[in-house]
């Protein structure tokens, strides 16, 4: 099935505006518009292992709850602008490739990848996406072997620690991004490493408070 060129708006509660479940389907989500929408997710993807969704050009802005949540998929999430939303995006269990989106002003974090153990990894693909302004993380990878590519990271802010690039037991590579400005309350402002073994490289950080790299 393709959805394109539609525009949600003004719908009510639920667990999402657009639900997509089950295996074995490749779906086309292109071109769409969602504003001012209440559901808890605004698409969400579940138990679709890896045949999963495509998510490429929508508006997803000034809705309450997560612009894009995935659990058990792996969806391509490509040129997409999610802006002042509750959350941007959060992938559980999930090797989705995330690339060249904008993810501004959303009152949670940018980018979320979590794995609730680390025996299922995920290897997901961050790439030229700006995640600027978003009020909790930048970016956060638990466990798996991400790569995280040429992302512009900055004046995303947080109460908590591991403001910009936040990294879990993760091992993967980190390289070409510029990762600015971010503003966290005890440790972390640029990139936090927490256990793992990530390649840190060719990456611009400044200006990051209380400090650029936190291990």
């Amino acid at each position: 099935p393709t959805i394109m060129q539609n525009y949600f708006a003004g719908n009510r509660g639920g667990d999402a505006c657009l639900m997509i479940i089950g295996p074995d389907t490749t779906m086309f989500v292109q071109d769409n518009a969602f504003q001012f929408d209440t559901a808890k997710a605004i698409i969400r993807i579940s138990d679709m292992g890896p045949w999963s969704a495509e998510i490429r050009n929508n508006l997803i802005e000034d809705n309450s709850g997560v612009a894009i949540f995935a659990e058990v998929a792996s969806p391509v999430i490509e040129m997409n602008t999610v802006v002042r939303n509750g959350f941007g995006l959060l992938l559980t269990y999930s090797a989705s490739e995330v690339t060249c989106n904008l993810i501004a002003e959303n009152r949670g974090s940018g980018i979320d990848f979590h794995n609730d153990t680390t025996v299922l990894t995920s290897n997901p693909i961050i790439s030229h996406n700006i995640v600027d302004r978003n009020h909790g993380f930048g970016i956060v990878v638990e466990s798996g072997n991400p790569v995280v590519r040429a992302n512009c990271v900055t004046r995303n802010t947080s109460f908590m620690t591991g403001v910009g690039i936040d990294l879990r037991n993760c091992s993967g590579v980190v390289e070409h991004n510029t990762v600015s400005l971010n503003r966290g309350e005890f440790a972390g402002g640029g990139i936090r490493v927490i256990g793992g073994n990530p390649l840190v490289r060719h990456c611009i950080v400044y200006g990051n408070s209380p400090d650029d790299l936190h291990v």
